[in-house]
């Protein structure tokens, strides 16, 4: 890929690297995220590494906090996830941020998988948590899984991957996954 091809990736990337200066960092995301010290601001390429390779700088951008089922429609699987607020304010600006998900569960006695690809922009922003770092914003969407909706009391295992794609460049940025035993 030619340089006039990478700017508009790397300008999107850089815009999201200056709104994360004030990164929470957490160290195994058992509890509602709080503020901490400001992390060092690093550059869109080392941004991107540190994502990748870091659990700390990965749950500062993206993190699946809770699974429910119906609760928005029925039918729905209805994840509720905390992401950066830079990287928020940057899908509001340029298009190509989403959170892509993955869930495994139970339905009519056999194993689903469904895969779900949602813009940033389109998800349910929600009142914060009590404690919840200032630089993070809580979000759903309901998902309609159709007619294999998942079974009571069977567990949900989620995956959602913070992705940003220009063109034919598709970067995760950040990943976080969950099981759990939805409320009906």
């Amino acid at each position: 890929m030619n340089r006039v091809a990478q700017r508009p990736i790397w300008r999107a990337l850089a815009f999201a690297a200056l709104s994360m200066s004030s990164l929470a960092a957490c160290s195994d995301g058992s509890t509602a995220p709080t503020t901490t010290s400001p992390a060092t601001i690093r550059t869109p390429v080392a941004t991107a590494s540190a994502s990748a390779s870091s659990a700390n700088v990965s749950f500062s951008l993206i993190k699946l906090i809770e699974i429910e089922r119906g609760s928005l429609a029925p039918n729905t699987i209805d994840p509720c996830w905390l992401v950066n607020i830079g990287i928020y304010n940057a899908a509001r600006r340029v298009d190509g941020y989403t959170a892509e998900f993955t869930f495994v569960y139970v339905s009519g006695g056999r194993t689903v998988t469904k895969h779900f690809v949602t813009n940033l922009t389109d998800a349910i922003a929600e009142a914060p948590l009590p404690g919840q770092a200032s630089n993070l914003i809580r979000l759903t969407n309901g998902l309609d899984v159709g007619v294999e909706p998942p079974e009571p009391e069977s567990p949900i295992r989620g995956l959602v991957q913070l992705v940003f794609t220009a063109g034919r460049t598709r970067i995760v940025l950040a990943q976080s996954a969950l099981t759990e035993t939805p409320r009906s």
